[in-house]
């Protein structure tokens, strides 16, 4: 008798167990063709010897009078190999410049003709994280550009649904989104062949009034011929050069 109790007993353990993988399982939903196309954007810009495009973004910010509004910010976006990019941003606050060599990192404040110098890794992807961490410096829609992007929305959302082919102005693009607890993400990709991010929103669930961020992609233009001299700040005859490297603010 005491032995079938103990399998009675197991029995019900490895059923509830079950039940509730199940449930677990349940509780996410993963498209194929959503992981599809983002793997097709990874292996596209994997793939890419140089790229430029135009970047516009809104993000929501809350002004303690009037609330909720919106603040935009323009960028001029150049890449070139692994360890080259150049970067112009024009917004509210000002205009910056922000050149990476695959040895150093500038950052120019036009509206405060100062620069400032740091040595960063010799890889892009790893300058992007590093200067985040250390300075707060923001690299719009840069997840795109990790080989990582298909595995990193993978394990970070519950939810990634294709949404069927879609219109943004006379551009046929694929719509995605992912969900989770706290947001949700919007994903259109150009339809062309070229599978590029055409434009994102991103909606924070879990914070008041729901503000969103989103960026829009323009002018994109694979394989250009871009110098090297590109990517190597020459300071204006008055630029002053500060010893401190700013954080921003964003």
């Amino acid at each position: 008798m005491k032995r079938l109790l103990i399998l009675i007993c197991a029995l019900i353990s490895a059923t509830l167990l079950l039940a509730q993988e199940d449930s677990n399982s349940s509780s996410r939903s993963v498209d194929s063709v959503a992981v599809y196309l983002l793997d097709n954007v990874v292996a596209m810009i994997g793939e890419l010897q140089s790229c430029s495009y135009q970047l516009t973004t809104s993000v929501d910010k809350v002004h303690p009078t009037y609330g909720l509004h919106k603040e935009f910010t323009d960028y001029k976006v150049y890449m070139s190999g692994t360890d080259k990019m150049l970067i112009l941003e024009e917004g509210y606050d000002g205009k910056w410049g922000y050149w990476y060599n695959g040895t150093i990192f500038t950052y120019y404040s036009y509206n405060e003709d100062n620069y400032a110098i740091i040595d960063a890794p010799s890889n892009t992807v790893a300058m992007i994280d590093t200067l985040h961490q250390m300075y707060n410096i923001e690299f719009p829609a840069a997840d795109f550009f990790y080989p990582t992007l298909t595995d990193d929305i993978l394990n970070s959302f519950d939810t990634l649904w294709y949404l069927g082919r879609k219109h943004i102005g006379e551009q046929e693009c694929s719509h995605i989104l992912a969900t989770n607890e706290s947001m949700n993400v919007q994903i259109w990709l150009t339809d062309d062949g070229f599978t590029l991010p055409l434009q994102f929103v991103i909606v924070y669930r879990n914070q008041k009034d729901s503000p969103q961020y989103e960026a829009t992609f323009t002018h994109w233009e694979v394989n250009p011929e871009l110098p090297p001299s590109l990517f190597e700040f020459v300071p204006p005859p008055d630029a002053r050069l500060i010893a401190t490297f700013p954080k921003t603010s964003n």
